[in-house]
């Protein structure tokens, strides 16, 4: 009789790193036996993990702030596969987290190639900052236009010029600001017409040129106005497979245009057949250029964010998220298996 996916993970110990060590929280060398436990933890996709740990699999949390080095790896080498979907919250620590990823994981990666770590690290290095886009520009994929704006020696009135040049001659074209590092969400900022800008404009911008601990640059991107109309559409691949899709839509009847839960939003998952035309082939070609850029089994769950174009109704790259963002996989066992299979089979799995 063949095994199941679940019946090999529970073989397996498994760490999800967090960001924030918790009161309640057993230490990294108990585990996590109590699933309730696991529903408490104020952090995404636990509902994968507490499946995990129903299924037998000796799952474990730890913040990635570990006092040092030498002895994080050594701690690290107990594993058998390293998470980082209940990652939150890492970009309030971006410089700490990098160093991390730096001088320990991608180090250890490479000196211990049987400890699975999901995503590599070397792709969340990559994935950390919004910079990536730049790179997918150049690569063809259809991005929203955007422009990246360094921090340093650049003032209010250069910020201004700068966003005003973006639009050229759009006028009155709404443009989105936000940290090139960040959760974009929460620190967004819509100017709704870049030729007067208003006094929440001017404080917004002078507030993310002068963020303290800020890493990377501003972003000045296009707005489009179907994020409101339409929603903003969620891919999630397993390994290089695409698996499910959701529907992201902002507060109906009111101003706000994000999309996340805390603002109002709400998401709805949707069949493959209700996304854009050639929404799914955009995520193949990305996942096969993440493969050859970083190699087989190197992405293990991505999420693939995107609009639809104004002008023409494409399907237009938001973000890519290859960190933490939510992949809802816990609520499906086929969608569940498949990720198992991801992970043990470090690299594409099979088609369910």
């Amino acid at each position: 009789m063949s095994s199941t996916p679940f019946d090999l993970i529970r073989q397996k110990t498994i760490l999800f790193l967090t960001t924030t060590e918790y009161s309640h929280a057993p230490s990294i060398s108990d585990p996590y036996s109590e699933p309730a436990n696991i529903a408490s933890l104020p952090v995404q996709n636990k509902a994968l993990a507490e499946t995990l740990a129903l299924g037998g699999a000796d799952v474990r949390f730890s913040s990635w702030k570990f006092p040092a080095a030498a002895s994080t790896r050594a701690t690290l080498c107990r594993f058998d596969i390293i998470l980082f979907l209940c990652c939150d919250g890492y970009v309030q620590h971006i410089e700490g987290f990098l160093r991390f990823l730096d001088q320990t994981l991608i180090p250890l990666q490479e000196a211990l190639p049987r400890l699975r770590i999901v995503n590599d690290p070397r792709v969340v290095r990559w994935n950390a900052a919004n910079e990536y886009l730049r790179e997918l520009q150049d690569a063809q994929f259809r991005v929203c236009r955007t422009k990246f704006l360094q921090q340093a020696g650049c003032g209010l009135e250069g910020f201004k010029r700068a966003v005003q040049e973006f639009v050229a001659g759009g006028g009155k074209t709404p443009v989105v600001l936000k940290p090139s590092v960040g959760a974009s969400e929460n620190s967004l900022h819509l100017v709704r017409d870049p030729t007067a800008f208003t006094k929440e404009d001017l404080e917004r911008m002078e507030a993310m040129l002068g963020l303290p601990g800020t890493v990377g640059s501003v972003m000045i991107q296009e707005f489009q106005a179907t994020v409101k109309t339409v929603g903003e559409y969620s891919l999630v691949y397993v390994g290089d497979m695409f698996s499910h899709a959701a529907v992201k839509r902002p507060e109906a009847g009111g101003a706000e245009r994000r999309v996340n839960s805390q603002y109002g939003g709400g998401t709805v998952e949707i069949g493959e057949e209700d996304l854009p035309n050639g929404a799914t082939e955009v995520g193949e070609r990305l996942c096969e250029w993440l493969r050859k850029k970083f190699g087989e089994g190197s992405v293990g769950y991505m999420r693939l964010d995107g609009v639809l174009a104004e002008d023409d109704g494409g399907f237009v790259i938001n973000e890519v998220g290859l960190i933490e963002p939510e992949v809802w996989l816990a609520k499906d066992q086929q969608r569940v298996e498949r990720f198992l299979k991801c992970l043990l089979e470090e690299g594409r799995p099979q088609a369910a």
